[in-house]
């Protein structure tokens, strides 16, 4: 028990709550859900870094995650249906967090469009043909996958076999001013001029 003299009783608990909240020591309050409901994760693609902390220190676990194009358009998309990935969230339960982040363009607002674009970009998505790119963040790198999308490939990949990879570093998610920058840079080449900042 707190002495309510020093200023450690129960009163100070509200205070102290804020502060964790506003330090964003805790996880973000998504992401606590999906700990207690162990399962497949659907990530917005404008909330992947917040969510993931995959460069900024991956405090929030180790993350499998499935970049999915658009459907329409890709060919082993179809193999990869959530049911199959809700198996391999399961049986990777407690050991890796399991998400989907749709990078397609379709249907989406503008904010999430620019966000999906940000993330094909920063992590050389597939583009031609398309097809799911599948990234571990672990010990603060990144792992690509490349095989077999059956659920017991991806498990074993998940659990062992990325270790005899060399892990890459995570690139950071660019900036405000990093956009600004590249637009005014595309602005000048349009304009036949070539700029160095």
């Amino acid at each position: 028990m707190w002495d309510e003299r020093t200023g450690g009783g129960p009163r100070a608990l509200p205070a102290l709550a804020l502060l964790v909240l506003t330090l964003g020591l805790l996880p973000p309050e998504s992401l606590l859900r999906a700990r207690a409901q162990p399962g497949l994760i659907h990530l917005p693609a404008g909330e992947f870094e917040h969510l993931t902390q995959a460069s900024t220190g991956q405090t929030t676990g180790i993350w499998l995650v499935v970049f999915m194009p658009s459907r329409r358009n890709c060919d082993e998309c179809s193999g990869l249906a959530n049911s199959h990935l809700e198996v391999l969230a399961e049986n990777l339960a407690g050991a890796t967090l399991v998400a989907t982040v749709d990078v397609s363009l379709e249907g989406k607002e503008v904010a999430e469009q620019a966000a999906a674009k940000d993330l094909t970009k920063r992590f050389a998505l597939a583009n031609d043909p398309p097809r799911p790119d599948v990234i571990l963040f672990r010990d603060r790198k990144m792992f690509r996958y490349e095989g077999n999308l059956a659920v017991e490939d991806l498990q074993r990949f998940a659990l062992t076999e990325f270790a005899v990879l060399d892990g890459q570093d995570v690139p950071k998610p660019r900036t405000f001013f990093d956009k600004f920058i590249a637009t005014f840079k595309s602005y000048f080449v349009e304009q036949g001029r070539n700029v160095e900042l």
